[in-house]
């Protein structure tokens, strides 16, 4: 089930049901959270004013998403520029905190190329998985079939857009 996480409440399952379709791809890198997550709160608590302000409005900008997200996929007609808008913008914050890597950039920026409207990474960062959201099942296995033929993904995996699969 979905959960959505906010500061300071309680979980919440959230149902949602949309068209469109993910492609998510292993970058055969293993990422490594606490390093990650370790490196994040040396950056939010940097001595350096123009450092911590940087990581801050990150931290801030990704708060904001998050609900704009959930509100997306569960309202009645999802749209796709509304979804792809806010999973670009997670990106670019994320790798403003240096959470990406170069191999997932990559694996992002062949995702796009090939049919993706928008692409992130997933999970702690520096390695593993991220994903492209498509609108159709056949975009969907065209990006699988582009991605089979790259070296940025090792397996990918379909997933409809729905907490209903």
């Amino acid at each position: 089930q979905p959960l959505l996480f906010q500061k300071g409440q309680h979980p919440t399952v959230f149902d949602f049901h949309t068209p469109y379709w993910l492609v998510v791809a292993d970058s055969g890198i293993a990422g490594n959270t606490k390093s990650t997550v370790e490196r994040v709160k040396t950056a939010y608590d940097s001595p350096y004013p123009a450092r911590k302000a940087a990581v801050h409005q990150a931290i801030d900008g990704l708060g904001e998403l998050t609900p704009r997200f959930a509100e997306a996929l569960t309202a009645s007609q999802s749209s796709l520029e509304v979804l792809a808008s806010i999973i670009q913008s997670a990106q670019t914050y994320l790798q403003s905190l240096q959470v990406s890597s170069p191999e997932l950039d990559f694996g992002i920026q062949e995702m796009l190329k090939h049919g993706a409207v928008a692409a992130k990474l997933t999970g702690g960062g520096g390695g593993g998985c991220y994903y492209g959201l498509v609108e159709t099942h056949d975009q969907a296995l065209a990006l699988q079939e582009a991605l089979t033929h790259s070296p940025y993904a090792s397996d990918t995996w379909l997933m409809p857009l729905s907490s209903q699969y």
